[in-house]
């Protein structure tokens, strides 16, 4: 979806971000994981591929499982995540590790990203990443001027001085953010329209649909819940696909502060 600059500004300072599922990146710089040009690989194992057990070995066929399927969306719940700065683009199209914008009424702001991983003991939703994508200096005049990551640092722990300025605010978070901490995340299923759809929607000048939690979405006779719904709309009939996406920060231990479980929220 293209869309303005003032349009991504007054959009994103309505929410403080919007988390998808991402795979693991591969190195972009073409080194393996083992380590760059020039690494020790001496203590690398070679593989053998003449080794018979390659081929005698036997394993379950699962043939009932399709490997190609999408795997369902992180439930809506409360979770335990470690993060990380991510960088983002400046506005020429460049890596970077903050961008530089401005509302329509002129107040500059800066913003950076980051990824949550989570971490969940039982193993079924371990390691799943989601990204915020919208981590800014801007303040939310509908939510007492609240701060992204101001928020996000007290939720660290880090104390900061009543007053600062944004390149301040942000190596405050680059600091605080580079040994990987963990937070406690809130996440809601958020369904959208395809990118067609979307397009479609801008065109015409119409306000896309979208639809938040999981409740709202079907279920299977079981209960479970199926990520994606038809909805009518005034361009007709439009399918949505449901993402996780961060709906809040807390600090860790706040869940059980609050009498709450980590995991998926109860039905």
């Amino acid at each position: 979806m293209s869309t303005t600059p003032a349009a991504t500004a007054a959009a994103a300072s309505e929410d403080f971000g919007h988390a998808i599922y991402t795979d693991e990146p591969a190195s972009g710089d073409g080194q393996s994981a083992a380590g760059g040009a020039g690494a020790d690989l001496s203590d690398v194992p070679v593989l053998n591929l003449d080794d018979p057990n390659l081929l005698t070995e036997e394993f379950d066929t699962n043939q009932d499982q399709n490997p190609y399927a999408i795997p369902p969306p992180l439930p809506d719940g409360r979770w335990l995540v470690k993060i990380k700065q991510r960088d983002v683009k400046d506005q020429q199209g460049q890596p970077a590790r903050y961008k530089k914008a401005q509302t329509r009424d002129g107040r500059p702001y800066a913003s950076t990203a980051l990824d949550a991983t989570v971490i969940d003991p039982s193993g079924k939703w371990d390691g799943i990443q989601l990204s915020d994508y919208f981590v800014s200096t801007l303040p939310n005049a509908r939510k007492g001027n609240a701060i992204p990551l101001c928020w996000i640092l007290g939720c660290l722990k880090v104390q900061l001085p009543p007053k600062i300025n944004a390149v301040t605010l942000l190596d405050e978070f680059f600091k605080a953010t580079a040994s990987e901490p963990q937070l406690e995340i809130d996440t809601v299923w958020e369904g959208g329209l395809s990118q067609d759809d979307q397009e479609r929607f801008e065109q015409a000048g119409e306000r896309q649909p979208r639809v938040l939690g999981q409740h709202r979405f079907p279920q299977t006779a079981k209960g479970e819940s199926i990520p994606d719904l038809d909805m009518d709309t005034k361009l007709g009939k439009v399918h949505l696909h449901a993402r996780p996406r961060i709906n809040g920060y807390y600090p860790v231990g706040s869940a059980k502060a609050a009498g709450m479980e980590l995991g998926p929220r109860g039905k």
